[in-house]
């Protein structure tokens, strides 16, 4: 199902257009059973990571002392946000520590070795920093596996809280957007519209899918509802089914 909100976890990806359809509903993206898998690879993972982390004298902590409620990121009007992996302690319950788990192949764990987080991985990067910002933790360990052999890598980040505010400026421009963002590139072929889900809409007038986000009629609104222009406050439970009066945001 497509996501309510504009996730933490994608807001580093440099296409603001690609971001603007995935909140607007344009298209819903499906993977084969292989790639469903190849998800699940890091949730497998998980257990083994926590339990080292544990041995290794930190304490896991679900529950976020500045709000009593479990690590859960919601802002601008509950359009974005989103779950760390972990938030952890280690020493004094004023250390907190963000913690994100990744996987990666051979070739992607070799770049991520050479070159660290924020240049080969500038969206996971992005994540913990927009995460850090929003929980008020200053650092956060990146755990990475490689899926080939299993090889373990791990990089204590600063997380940089300017940078958390101005991915929310940005996610906050990308909500209230009513018309689509530049896009990445004028070019189809560009490598990254090349493997871009959205490539067809995007540059072939592809048609989009109908429902109330992808409509010009609507717009995001308090409390992550939606409103139509021409009929009100949007039930949740037809935001995904639209009506006869569906006109695409993107005009095709």
């Amino acid at each position: 199902e497509h996501r309510n909100h504009l996730g933490i976890s994608i807001i580093g990806d440099d296409c603001w257009r690609k971001l603007w359809y995935s909140f607007r509903w344009i298209k819903l993206i499906q993977f084969d059973p292989r790639m469903r898998r190849l998800f699940n690879r890091g949730h497998r993972e998980e257990p083994q990571l926590k339990s080292f982390l544990n041995w290794c004298g930190f304490y896991h902590r679900a529950i976020n002392p500045l709000t009593n409620d479990y690590y859960l990121a919601s802002t601008i009007n509950g359009h974005y946000g989103g779950t760390p992996d972990d938030v952890w302690v280690y020493q004094s319950e004023d250390n907190r520590i963000l913690a994100e788990y990744k996987t990666h192949n051979n070739k992607q764990f070799e770049k991520l070795k050479a070159e660290k987080v924020k240049v080969a991985q500038p969206k996971h990067y992005a994540q913990m920093c927009g995460y850090g910002e929003d929980f008020q933790i200053k650092h956060a360990l990146y755990f990475a596996v490689n899926k080939d052999n299993d090889e373990w890598y791990f990089e204590w980040i600063n997380i940089d809280w300017n940078y958390g505010k101005e991915l929310n400026k940005k996610a906050e421009t990308i909500i209230y957007a009513k018309h689509p963002p530049n896009r990445i590139s004028e070019q189809p072929s560009y490598w990254k519209c090349k493997f871009c889900d959205f490539n067809g809409i995007c540059h072939s007038q592809e048609p989009v899918e109908k429902n109330c986000r992808s409509c010009v009629h609507s717009t995001p609104t308090d409390k992550a509802t939606w409103t139509c222009d021409k009929f009100g406050v949007i039930p949740k439970d037809f935001v995904a089914i639209g009506c006869k009066e569906h006109q695409s945001i993107t005009g095709n």
